[in-house]
């Protein structure tokens, strides 16, 4: 494994729904558990509509 040091910007997300987010982006990281749906992107692909943390 190599760690890299990346030059973005990124937001950790809690969504409703999986629908709006853009899985085609370079970074995208999705998680859920029984209570939320949480994702980190580049901040120019927030999906509308969530609560950034």
């Amino acid at each position: 494994m190599e760690l890299k040091i990346l030059k973005q910007n990124f937001s950790i997300c809690k969504v409703k729904k999986i629908t709006n987010i853009n899985i085609d982006s370079e970074y995208v990281f999705i998680g859920k558990t029984d209570e939320e749906i949480s994702i980190v992107c580049d901040d120019k692909h927030i999906p509308g509509l969530v609560t950034i943390n």
